[in-house]
């Protein structure tokens, strides 16, 4: 529990810099959390219908659907970006260039898959020295 607790705040920090089995670890953590979250949302909503007896049709599954895709996906969405800014830091690139469009797919692949820059860099210590 205390190891989840710390992943949890982990996931949200911007300092420094990110390795990348942590970054893929944080980021499975984020995902699985967001769709967790979504059914227990889902969940609570259908009940709130049935408990007010309103009619469950297409329309308010729809609906439904659409208000947990919305309140997942903000916080879903700053923690892969706070995940992708301290990861850019680890192979020493501004995260800036993750803004301009269609380059920010290749620029995400190759953050996501490159190995961090040895030792210290203007972003911080290196996260897997030994010494």
């Amino acid at each position: 529990m205390k190891q989840l607790k710390r992943y949890l705040q982990e996931i949200f920090e911007i300092q420094g810099r990110l390795a990348r089995g942590r970054y893929w670890i944080l980021n499975l953590i984020a995902f699985l959390i967001s769709i967790i979250a979504q059914i227990i949302l889902i969940i609570v909503a259908l009940g709130l219908y049935y408990i007010l007896g309103k009619e469950i049709d297409n329309s308010a599954i729809e609906n439904i659907a659409n208000i947990t895709d919305i309140i997942i996906f903000i916080p879903f969405m700053l923690a892969t970006l706070a995940l992708m800014y301290r990861r850019s830091h680890d192979v020493n690139l501004p995260f800036w260039l993750m803004i301009i469009p269609i380059f920010n797919i290749f620029y995400f692949v190759y953050i996501s898959l490159k190995k961090g820059t040895i030792g210290p860099n203007k972003y911080g210590s290196d996260l897997l020295d030994k010494k």
